[in-house]
């Protein structure tokens, strides 16, 4: 992830968020001096780098999702019972949850309410995990406020990697949101 990066419009002011990337801009430079390879999860996140240190763009990259082996999928915890009721058809979403990232999450509950206002929707639940954010309103009340807390199921707190693998191996799908940023 990216060091330095764009404040959403609530985080500017005197503040730990504008204190970070303060911090990051001065440590970015020294961080990369002299180095040979730049690898990131994603071009955007290489490009913001090109940007603010020009003696770089010849330097190599490399993008790849970080921390995955395929065997993952095969390890099955004994003792763990995933988030969601057996009885419904479960859809997953594990993974932070930011301002930028917010005006999706909530244009999407709000057609998830017009729906479910239709009566389209029967038997599924969403479960939202590892979401809790202290800035932002919680999906659970976002939830609540759209009258589709029957739906939806937040477990904010984050569990391990294994717990999750284990969570998507056993629902119906992948809930992926993605965020306001460009990459």
């Amino acid at each position: 992830d990216p060091w330095v990066y764009q404040l959403a419009p609530h985080q500017r002011g005197l503040n730990r968020a504008t204190a970070t990337v303060l911090i990051a801009r001065v440590l970015e430079p020294r961080a990369l001096r002299g180095v040979s390879l730049i690898t990131g999860v994603s071009a955007g996140y290489l490009e913001g780098i090109h940007k603010r240190q020009p003696a770089l763009r010849n330097c190599p990259t490399l993008t790849f999702q970080m921390g995955f082996r395929i065997e993952d999928h095969q390890i099955r915890l004994q003792n763990y019972a995933p988030l969601f009721e057996p009885n419904s058809r479960n859809y997953v979403y594990a993974g932070a949850y930011s301002a930028n990232w917010y005006p999706i999450f909530r244009l999407w509950m709000k057609g998830l309410a017009n729906l479910n206002a239709e009566n389209a929707i029967q038997n599924v639940k969403f479960i939202f995990i590892g979401t809790r954010n202290a800035d932002l309103q919680s999906i659970g009340d976002m939830a609540q406020e759209l009258g589709v807390q029957h739906l939806i199921h937040e477990w904010p707190d984050r569990i391990s990697f294994l717990q999750v693998q284990q969570s998507l191996h056993l629902s119906d799908g992948a809930l992926v949101l993605g965020s306001i940023e460009p990459h």
